[in-house]
């Protein structure tokens, strides 16, 4: 399955390079491309071993890999003709976590998991959107559109609201956990994730940028929430026929490849969100397809190489808030504003929580143990580079926004296993014995 994906990748990048056989941004692709069969198998044989031993998520080498990549290949980078392998990257994480929310175990299991959820999301979304808000409309930072600055505090917005169960899962494949706590963090993470894509689909219909698709259609932003549900589902049962003829892994891998490119292809061309778009498309697959669980167990095996996919490509992305006519003055308010969002994201985390635990058994500093970000994020972050960078002018606003997403994941990413392992410990699901003899081990 993974060298299936690879040759897929390296396809999708033959075909954005346009036969410039000789420029810099195409030089960067094939080096990226050898960088992620690397990573691949590094992730296997050293990775894995020092996420059990240390308790650390990987991600943070990969973004930097993509960094430096990003920053070699310079502007000569085509992000346009690289829309095709990011629109996979991007859809795939939708399709995959719409595959693997079960609606009726989400919200009808009542342990205070979509409670917790509501009131942790909310509380680190709006607080991160408001602050940031604020930030960009001060003045304080030169070059920044002001009809632009609610899009990129709301975006900010979603991604800090945005989960991950990434250190729930290493947590307890670590230590053999499956405890109530586990299993309620789990659930809220799975739908504070559900409802921080839909929100931010519905930012690509409130704010649409100024293209020749967009022309075109002149529709208003409930409009644009109707497509977007619409194409979805629409696409959802087309391709459900397309499941239900070949029993085999790879014949559920090539039709889910031609799924994710022909949805994410539409929902690019419509300046929707992609990501939105494909969750739908999963949710609908999972409750409709004639083997939905044999589909979520092929997607569930491509994760480890689109993760790292995904990591490389954000890295890659990157680009310094202050190129162009802005000033490198703007390297301040960038630091300060990724260190804010690290700051405001877990506040509103942990506050959240506490007061969405008001009134019910759980405890009190759950939200201690829902403080991972990961692909969620990253792919809102592509999402909106892709659609919003391309316009014309500094884009500065969006390049601020897409800077303290990538610090915030790294930093997040780093600290929420540990805080994980903290709360267990304390609320005497995880026995300090148990820890040192596992370190030991």
């Amino acid at each position: 399955m993974p060298s299936s994906l690879l040759l897929l990748i390296a396809g999708a990048a033959h075909a954005s390079t346009g036969g410039a056989a000789d420029s810099v941004g195409q030089r960067a692709v094939v080096a990226l491309l050898l960088v992620v069969g690397a990573a691949y198998l590094l992730a296997h044989a050293v990775v894995d071993w020092l996420q059990r031993r240390f308790l650390v998520v990987s991600g943070a080498e990969y973004i930097l890999l993509g960094v430096g990549l990003g920053l070699l290949a310079g502007e000569a980078l085509d992000i346009s003709g690289l829309a095709p392998i990011l629109s996979l990257a991007a859809g795939w994480v939708g399709l995959i976590y719409g595959m693997e929310l079960n609606l009726k175990r989400l919200i009808f299991v009542d342990d205070g998991a979509l409670r917790l959820a509501v009131f942790a999301g909310l509380g680190s979304g709006l607080l991160v959107a408001v602050a940031t808000h604020f930030a960009l409309s001060s003045g304080w930072i030169a070059g920044v559109d002001p009809e632009r600055t609610w899009l990129a505090a709301s975006a900010l917005g979603c991604a800090s609201a945005a989960g991950s169960s990434s250190a729930i899962e290493l947590v307890s494949a670590r230590y053999g956990l499956k405890t109530g706590i586990i299993a309620t963090l789990r659930r809220s993470a799975g739908f504070g994730d559900l409802v921080s894509i839909l929100v931010f689909g519905l930012l690509f219909c409130v704010y649409r940028p100024v293209t020749d698709a967009g022309a075109a259609w002149s529709l208003t932003a409930s409009g644009w929430a109707w497509v977007t549900l619409g194409l979805g589902t629409g696409l959802g049962v087309l391709f459900t026929v397309f499941l239900g003829d070949d029993d085999s892994e790879n014949g559920r891998f090539l039709a889910l490849v031609g799924i994710i490119c022909f949805a994410s292809g539409a929902a690019f061309f419509l300046d929707l969100s992609l990501l939105t778009v494909n969750l739908i498309l999963g949710i609908v697959l999972a409750n409709s397809a004639k083997d939905g669980a044999a589909v979520a167990r092929t997607l569930s095996s491509t994760r480890r190489p689109m993760s790292l996919l995904l990591l490389l490509f954000a890295g890659l992305l990157w680009r310094p808030p202050w190129v162009g006519d802005v000033t490198a003055l703007t390297l301040l308010p960038a630091v300060a504003l990724t260190l804010g969002v690290v700051v405001l994201r877990t506040t509103g985390k942990l506050f959240g929580a506490w007061v969405g635990s008001i009134g019910t058994e759980l405890r009190r500093d759950l939200g201690r143990g829902l403080l991972a970000q990961g692909d969620e994020a990253l792919a809102m972050a592509i999402a909106m580079r892709l659609v919003f960078d391309n316009v014309e002018g500094a884009n500065i606003e969006i390049r601020l926004a897409y800077t303290a997403i990538l610090g915030s994941v790294v930093v997040h990413e780093l600290l929420a296993p540990r805080l994980l392992k903290t709360l267990l410990v304390d609320a005497a699901e995880l026995r300090t014995d148990a820890v040192f003899s596992v370190r030991e081990a």
